[in-house]
């Protein structure tokens, strides 16, 4: 018997409209604390998605979202590395090290 696991629902990508939820990189904000929002979201998707397969799809879904948006990709990587290492609790259901996180 299989116990119960959850996923993410988010009505937003449901609507044939974009919406914007996250901030531009190129608008009058800080970077660093820019970045922390895909940190918060790490922690958000990692609380909520029982299975690793659902973790990282939301992960890259995310991903390209802030990079289209004007994250970098090398700092996003680097953000997620420091998010692995101060949440790893968050991270030890899934039984995986950072480099099945990286992988595609």
């Amino acid at each position: 018997m299989e116990g119960i696991k959850t996923s993410i629902y988010d009505k937003r990508e449901d609507f044939n409209f974009k919406i914007v939820n996250f901030p531009y990189l190129d608008s009058n904000i800080p970077k660093n604390p820019a970045y922390g929002i895909y940190i918060s979201q790490l922690v958000r998707y990692a609380r909520i998605c029982g299975d690793k397969r659902e973790f990282k799809a939301r992960n890259k879904r995310l991903s390209i979202k802030l990079e289209k948006q004007g994250f970098k990709k090398k700092i996003l990587e680097e953000t997620f590395t420091k998010f692995y290492r101060s949440h790893y609790d968050e991270l030890r259901k899934y039984g995986s090290s950072i480099k099945v996180f990286r992988e595609p």
